[in-house]
């Protein structure tokens, strides 16, 4: 290399790539480590703004001796972690690739660790092909480290985006953004639509999701809002409503990690919960739009939730959707309350939605799990 790196790209010469694994104290196991001491190599560690979200791989060390790698002798970009899962592809799998203008010249690879399940970033219909494509990545030399092989020279940006950086994001981020491309695709009923609902009603009856939803977005329709559903849509149809509307309503999910490709998104927007955990602050979903400087209003009406013994993503909430809608009504998102919700008798309701839930994750051994929990002494 003749040219001076960007100091935030930091070089390793002899590392070893340990595909990732579940972790036992952090999320995962394994990563880029050093041949000598077989510790991760730091810079190359997946962040939670300071917090590590992977461990070192130890139950894999001694099966390196045995194992046969193979090695690339090319200089390798080292692009983090490739996520299946949509939220996480947008906001964890980019913060490193704005590296890849300064070394093009280099003709590099550009090499991912696989997060939480396979990636398929090779057909164009995926998520993953349309954002690395649409990110000036060329799609001929990316590798997915699945199998331990040791790299002579990896090459490691910083990471500037991600869970703990999006309220304050680094602005060679943001211009690398600015950069991402797609074709401006108009969906069957949405040319010039400016007042969008982003749903999860249609989901299927497993996932998570708010009660009562359908009658907010019967209310939403009366308030000239459009009802959208994102995985009826490409990525690109997506991108292209987004951008066209002047006020984004989303009920809280990855759908809306989207507009991480948009940071000149010029819609309002507001995000509904439909969730509590005790482990995290759920407003935390409306950073990347305040750290882009976009206004975000969070509205948390949830008041209680229906888990099962599983994650507080797939539970089932109620929200109370007239708290919703003046709150929505103050901050100019519609003129009028959803005055209709107080006479919605909503005992029926709960146990109509709680019936679909049930029989959807009847099969989950979480939710033997938990009904096994509820056991009581006989009767004597």
């Amino acid at each position: 290399m003749t040219k001076a790196l960007d100091p935030r790209i930091s070089v390793h010469h002899d590392v070893i790539s340990i595909p990732l694994a579940p972790g036992r104290d952090r999320d995962l196991r394994g990563g880029l480590v050093d041949s000598g001491t077989l510790r991760l190599v730091d810079p190359a560690v997946l962040r939670s703004g300071s917090e590590w979200r992977q461990e070192d791989p130890v139950d894999e060390r001694s099966a390196l001796n045995r194992e046969l790698q193979s090695e690339r002798r090319v200089p390798v970009v080292y692009g983090g972690v490739l996520f299946s899962h949509f939220g996480h592809l947008m906001l964890e799998s980019l913060g490193r690739l704005w590296a890849y203008e300064h070394l093009r010249h280099l003709d590099p690879y550009i090499a991912f660790h696989e997060g939480f399940g396979r990636v398929d970033w090779s057909d164009q219909r995926t998520v993953a092909h349309q954002v690395l494509r649409g990110v000036g990545i060329p799609l001929d030399r990316v590798l997915l480290l699945s199998r331990p092989v040791r790299l002579a020279q990896a090459l490691v940006p910083t990471q500037l985006y991600g869970y703990g950086f999006s309220s304050n994001p680094d602005q060679t981020f943001v211009e690398h953004m600015r950069r991402f491309t797609f074709p401006r695709t108009v969906p069957d009923g949405f040319a010039g639509v400016k007042r969008v609902y982003v749903s999860r009603s249609g989901l299927p009856d497993g996932f998570g999701r708010p009660i009562g939803e359908t009658l907010f977005e019967d209310y939403l329709r009366g308030q000239g809002y459009a009802i959208f559903h994102p995985q009826r849509y490409s990525l690109h149809e997506q991108l292209t409503v987004y951008s066209a509307a002047d006020e984004l309503i989303f009920c809280d999910g990855a759908a809306l990690h989207g507009c991480v490709l948009l940071p000149d998104l010029a819609a309002r927007v507001a995000v509904v919960s439909r969730r509590h955990d005790p482990r995290w602050d759920g407003s935390g979903i409306v950073d990347q739009f305040r750290g882009y400087g976009q206004d975000a209003t969070w509205i948390d009406a949830v008041r209680y939730q229906y888990q099962f013994g599983l994650e507080s993503w797939d539970a089932r909430s109620f929200v109370d959707w007239y708290d919703v809608s003046t709150t929505l009504v103050e901050h100019g998102f519609t003129d009028t309350a959803f005055d209709a919700f107080r006479a919605v008798d909503t005992t029926k309701l709960v146990a109509t939605e709680l019936h679909d839930y049930v029989r959807a994750i009847r099969d989950d051994p979480r939710f033997t799990h938990y009904l096994m929990q509820l056991r009581t002494k006989p009767v004597r």
